[in-house]
C-alpha cells in the first residue's frame, strides 16, 4: 500500500495529447507553472495553458452536491451521482500517487485508465445489506483513491468492514464513530502494519500483515495475490541491484540512501523497494 499525503490541486491546466487536437483540462499541483509544465510533458501532453486554480471552488461544488444528494436521498431513497466532479480530480490522485494502485501499488497508468474508488463506497456496503452507501462521502475527495481495475472492480468493490462490536454509520457525520478496518494511504504506517517476506525459493516477496487492520486491508484488496508475490519479488530484487550500483558510485550507505530515497516513491511497489533496502542497511 502506498503512503501518501493529501495535497490539493494548486493550477488548472489545458493539454493535449501528443498528436491530438482534442484539448482537455486537469487540475494539478507543483511548486511553479514551469515545473509543472516540465512535468506534464514528461507525461507526454501538449501544453496550452496553466493558470493557478483555487481549489475551495471545486470544493464549494462538492459541498453542493453532497446536499443534493442527502436530499435526494431523503425524499427518494435512491441518489444519481455525478461521476464527472471526482473525474476532475482523477489526474491529480493518479500523479499524487505516482501513478499507482494505492492498494497495491501496481504502476496502472502505464497500460489502463484506471479509477477513482471510494474508500466507503457511495452506493452500497458488501457487509451491512441493508445500508445505502456512505452516499453523503461521494464527493469527498479524500474518501477516494487512485486503483487499479484488479483492486477496485474484482477485490475490494464495495467491501467496508468495520470492527466488531463498531457503530456503523449512516447518515452524514456518524462516520467518525466508526472504527473502520480498512487502513488507507493517509494513516497507514508501513513500519506498524506491513511487513515484506521475501521467498528462500524462487522470487516471490510475500507481503504480510502485522495489524488486524492490516490482516484485514490484505484480505479484502487482494493485496497477497499469487501474480503480486512474483511481481514484488522482482522489484525486491531490482531495488536491492540499483541500490548496490549506488553504492559503488557514492562509496558510502548513506549517500547512496540518500539518493535511493530521493525517487524510491515513483517506484513500482515503492514500499517493497523501501523494506529491501532497509533490509540491506540493517
Amino acid at each position: 500500500m502506498k503512503s501518501v499525503g493529501f495535497v490539493a490541486p494548486n493550477f488548472r491546466c489545458r493539454v493535449s495529447r501528443t498528436g491530438s487536437s482534442r484539448r482537455i483540462a486537469l487540475l494539478d499541483y507543483a511548486a511553479t507553472a514551469d515545473e509543472l509544465g516540465k512535468i506534464l510533458e514528461d507525461l507526454q501532453y501538449e501544453v496550452h495553458a496553466i493558470e493557478p486554480y483555487d481549489f475551495e471552488d471545486w470544493r464549494a461544488r462538492a459541498r453542493q452536491q453532497t446536499l443534493q444528494a442527502i436530499a435526494e436521498y431523503n425524499s427518494t431513497g435512491k441518489v444519481t451521482f455525478n461521476a464527472s466532479l471526482w473525474g476532475e480530480l482523477k489526474h491529480h490522485l493518479f500523479r499524487l500517487f505516482d501513478g499507482q494502485c494505492a492498494y497495491c501499488e501496481v504502476k496502472v497508468t502505464d497500460v489502463d485508465p484506471g479509477s477513482v474508488e471510494h474508500y466507503r463506497p457511495k452506493g452500497r456496503v458488501e457487509e451491512a445489506p441493508d445500508h445505502p452507501g456512505y452516499y453523503w462521502l461521494a464527493y469527498n475527495e479524500r474518501n477516494w483513491f487512485p486503483a487499479c481495475p484488479l483492486c477496485n472492480e474484482v477485490a475490494k468493490r464495495s467491501h467496508f468492514p468495520i470492527a466488531p462490536n463498531s457503530p456503523r454509520a449512516y447518515k452524514q457525520d456518524d462516520e467518525g464513530q466508526e472504527r473502520p478496518m480498512l487502513l488507507t494511504p493517509y494513516d497507514v504506517d508501513l513500519d506498524r502494519d506491513f511487513e515484506f517476506v521475501f521467498a528462500k525459493r524462487g522470487i516471490a516477496c510475500m507481503i504480510v500483515g502485522k495489524t488486524e487492520r492490516a490482516k484485514e486491508t490484505i484480505r479484502v484488496c487482494g493485496l497477497d495475490r499469487g501474480e503480486l508475490s512474483i511481481s514484488r519479488g522482482e522489484q525486491w530484487l531490482r531495488a536491492q541491484q540499483d541500490f548496490l550500483a549506488l553504492v559503488l558510485v557514492n562509496g558510502s550507505f548513506e549517500k547512496a540512501q540518500r539518493d535511493f530515497d530521493a525517487t524510491a516513491r515513483r517506484r513500482e511497489f515503492s514500499s517493497v523497494c523501501r523494506a529491501a533496502v532497509q533490509r540491506m542497511s540493517a
